[in-house]
């Protein structure tokens, strides 16, 4: 059954009624955000009849949901939903676009930006844009920009990183510019209560209030990297050595874990991390990286842990490259070799790059270890720190 607009909830009306170029609409789940993105789509449609608009999703698999399949019976794909309004949608999937009455839909991954160019719309609306990263943001904003149009940026704040630095200053400093609406799972009034209550005696704290509030919380990680103890350069300084140190999973799947490399160089003051790179990615293309990222900065030690995925890593390089591997077998956790070495931080001695796009990302990864999602950069952080600061001989937990 359809929505009307009489039955949207106050949380659903704020989006609609807002009149900024970009509104974030940060909810629990099963608040009724999706319901709030159809409405707001087709709001601006009838506005602007003729005009094209773009929908984004962070992955495949939520677009082929929204756009394509009926997920369940209590929530209605874009078409159905179109198509019982009665703008008699017509979907061309090999086009990603959806012809209805008042105008044109294209429909775009996160998994390729590349997809997000072309011609101006009027309005873009991204679903689960928490899960997206800057980058597409950008894109949707610049794609309305000569249109004078608008972005709806909707979703559960799981991942809240961007959003914080990009976003959250400006609606709290009253930036007409930038709209934020936030309500929680219970607002919509089909959420059973007790659903909320089991989950917030369940989760974490933060993570409750992320979930089931719609909350831009901190995750509450364990204090062993804070934020402020990270210090910046603009300028390398004469480098004395250079490490990389490599955490490996092969699957190219969202529901495994990344690959990273990061490169660190010893230099008088300190540690300095001058690159750093990020992909979930099959083992053939993992061999390639990592050649091509030896070739750029030459380091004395290419750092692999030697365990589970690594060890396929570690055997091909030996046996056809001439790469100087450095298998690390691991003795310790996770927790006690990041304490290890946060000491290196805490004092000051160690720098990233002003101007790289993923500091952020790095530094929320570390502030909130280990209760964040993921600690594959934390690892290699562990990694080369460790090697670095000992030069390689006796240091504790790694045996090499």
């Amino acid at each position: 059954m359809v929505a009307t607009l009489m039955e949207l909830h106050p949380g659903q009306t704020a989006a609609l009624r807002s009149p900024a170029r970009t509104t974030i609409v940060a909810a629990g789940q099963g608040g009724g955000k999706t319901t709030a993105g159809y409405f707001w789509l087709l709001a601006n449609m009838k506005a602007f009849p003729g005009e094209s608009h773009l929908i984004g999703f962070p992955d495949y698999g939520l677009l082929q949901r929204v756009i394509i399949n009926q997920p369940d019976p209590d929530r209605q794909t874009i078409v159905q939903f179109m198509s019982a309004m009665g703008e008699a949608p017509r979907l061309k999937i090999v086009e990603r676009r959806i012809d209805c009455t008042s105008g044109q839909i294209f429909f775009a991954s996160g998994e390729d930006l590349i997809g997000w160019e072309g011609s101006h719309v009027k309005s873009a609306w991204l679903d689960e844009a928490f899960l997206m990263p800057l980058e597409a943001y950008k894109r949707a904003m610049e794609r309305t920009r000569m249109r004078r149009g608008y972005v709806l940026l909707t979703g559960t704040p799981r991942e809240i990183r961007w959003a914080r630095e990009e976003l959250e200053p400006k609606w709290r400093s009253g930036d007409p510019g930038v709209k934020h609406v936030q309500f929680p799972s219970t607002m919509n009034p089909r959420y059973p209560a007790a659903a909320m209550e089991e989950a917030r005696r369940l989760l974490p704290v933060w993570e409750f209030r992320r979930l089931y509030l719609g909350e831009l919380a901190e995750a509450e990680g364990g204090g062993v990297f804070r934020r402020e103890w990270w210090k910046r350069y603009a300028q390398l300084p004469m480098r004395y050595r250079t490490v990389q140190a490599w955490d490996t999973a092969f699957k190219n799947k969202t529901q495994h874990d990344y690959s990273v490399c990061a490169t660190w160089v010893e230099a008088k003051s300190g540690y300095y991390l001058v690159d750093l790179w990020r992909a979930r990615v099959e083992f053939p293309e993992l061999e390639r990286v990592c050649q091509e990222l030896h070739g750029k900065w030459q380091p004395s030690r290419v750092l692999v842990e030697d365990a589970a995925s690594g060890q396929s890593l570690i055997q091909v390089l030996k046996r056809e490259t001439r790469l100087p591997v450095l298998p690390v077998k691991v003795d310790s956790d996770k927790y006690a070799r990041a304490s290890a070495v946060s000491g290196l931080v805490e004092s000051g001695r160690c720098f990233l790059p002003e101007a790289a796009q993923w500091v952020h990302d790095f530094v929320e990864e570390h502030a909130e270890f280990p209760a964040g999602q993921h600690d594959d950069q934390v690892d290699t952080t562990s990694m080369a720190l460790s090697w670095l600061r000992d030069r390689g001989v006796g240091h504790i937990g790694l045996h090499m």
